[in-house]
Formats: C-alpha cells, sequence, structure tokens
C-alpha cells in the first residue's frame, strides 16, 4: 500500500508541476506579445527619446508600429523545431 502512495503521490507532483509550467508559458506569451507597448511607457517615462531628438508622437508610432508588425507576423518555427529536436530529426541536418 505505501508502494501505491508513493507512486500517486509522484504522478501528482509531476502532473501539477506540468501543469504550472503551462500556465508559467502562457503568461511568460502574454508578456512577450505586449513587450512593445511596455518598452514604450519605458520610454516615454524616462524622457531619453527627447535627449535622442525624437519626439513623443514619433516614439509612439514606433513602438505602435512594432506591436503591430509582431502581432502579424508571428513564428510558430519553435513548436516544429522543438519536436524535431525531441524526434532526432535535426541530427542528419547538424550532421552536414
Amino acid at each position: 500500500m505505501r508502494w501505491a502512495w508513493r507512486v500517486a503521490r509522484a504522478l501528482i507532483t509531476s502532473q501539477y508541476a506540468l501543469m504550472l509550467e503551462y500556465r508559467a508559458e502562457i503568461i511568460l506569451w502574454a508578456l512577450s506579445g505586449v513587450l512593445p507597448l511596455i518598452m514604450l511607457g519605458v520610454w516615454s517615462g524616462s524622457g531619453a527619446a527627447n535627449a535622442a531628438g525624437i519626439s513623443a508622437q514619433q516614439l509612439s508610432r514606433y513602438f505602435l508600429a512594432a506591436f503591430v508588425v509582431r502581432q502579424f507576423t508571428v513564428v510558430w518555427l519553435i513548436n516544429v523545431f522543438e519536436e524535431d529536436a525531441l524526434q532526432g530529426r535535426l541530427s542528419p541536418f547538424l550532421l552536414q
């Protein structure tokens, strides 16, 4: 009976860790999506744009354009790359 409890505890612990990893990945993905807007706030608040000779309007246009471009050009290559790495399909390419 002790063995069954240890196995159950190990399974629950590993599934909980997997669930937390998934949620952390979602949070990081959401933060990376709005990173240009976060950087807009940082640069606007620092006043460094004026020192560089850029107006606040130009700075806003730049970061909003970066946000729009990032939203329309999302690349899902990392998921394919991870699967290829785990399945060993990258080895022939690395040997070339």
